[in-house]
């Protein structure tokens, strides 16, 4: 099956633009939901592995008093993990940040504790060895200054659950959306952004290594930064509501990412199939034409 494309003229450099565009409704979009330590995703690679490195999602947990990955970066040959960097809902009800180096571990958690069953964000600011922090929908800001040494090359990114040993462990329960990985450190301004319903993809599009927005419509599921990544289902998930968004109308964004914008038409000439999916999806996204 062939990746998805994003929409050419849905890619913005800045998040400005969105503020004054009209947002309109799109019937595809969705989310993912079913997470258990048979049903999730992976990547057999790791697009940021090291500091500076971002990680966000959007979710919904069901849950309550238990340790659930929204997404990980780690080396799956270690024991419980370990090394790797990891986004989660934490054992008390927290947004938080588990990062390790094979021999210490570093931790940081909101103070808010979390409202099950209602669609939230969560970011992770990995800034160095020895400083971290995570936001939950935009502040509630938590730091750690553990300082860890570099740890074994990571190689497996997954969504709903860390890798351990080859083994899933600590999944999710509940429902993820708009899951992100950048090479970059982003800000807290952005952070808020994304919480209000700012698109991923109008953040430092440049450094965005990973975007998958989990809609549900191709297997394996189609990562919009990276189209040769191969997110593989293992299990299967269901089709649930999508996080509360704000998208902008293609014909009012004024501040249309040229470069990003000649590569994608570049790309679209090798095949009438791929223009094709371009334009389908479109209809998709904005429920009317290219």
């Amino acid at each position: 099956m062939s990746a998805l494309l994003l929409p050419r003229r849905a890619l913005l450099r800045g998040g400005a633009a969105l503020l004054a565009a009209p947002a309109i409704a799109g019937p595809a979009r969705a989310a993912r939901s079913g997470f258990s330590t048979s049903n999730y995703l992976t990547l057999g690679a790791a697009p940021a592995e090291a500091a500076p490195l971002t990680l966000f999602g959007w979710y919904k947990t069901t849950a309550a008093g238990a340790n659930q990955m929204i997404v990980s970066v780690s080396d799956t040959t270690k024991v419980d993990g370990n090394t790797c960097m990891c986004l989660r809902v934490n054992g008390s009800n927290q947004v938080g940040i588990f990062e390790a180096d094979g021999t210490t571990t570093a931790t940081a958690a909101c103070t808010p504790t979390i409202t099950a069953s209602t669609w939230q964000t969560a970011m992770g600011q990995f800034i160095g060895l020895s400083s971290r922090a995570c936001l939950m929908n935009g502040g509630s800001k938590a730091t750690n200054a553990t300082t860890l040494v570099t740890g074994s090359t990571k190689n497996n990114t997954s969504i709903g659950v860390r890798v351990s040993s080859g083994a899933p462990t600590q999944n999710f329960q509940g429902t993820l959306g708009e899951i992100a990985v950048w090479k970059s450190v982003r800000s807290d301004f952005e952070a808020a952004a994304l919480a209000g319903g700012v698109p991923v993809y109008t953040i430092a599009w440049p450094d965005l290594v990973a975007y998958v927005p989990l809609w549900g419509i191709t297997s394996p599921e189609a990562d919009l930064a990276a189209l040769a990544h191969v997110w593989t289902i293992t299990g299967s998930l269901s089709k649930a509501d999508n996080p509360p968004m704000t998208f902008p109308h293609r014909r009012r964004s004024a501040l249309m990412g040229d470069a990003l914008l000649a590569f994608l038409e570049t790309k679209d000439k090798l095949s009438a199939a791929a223009r094709a999916h371009d334009a389908a999806c479109h209809r998709a996204f904005y429920g009317v034409a290219a």
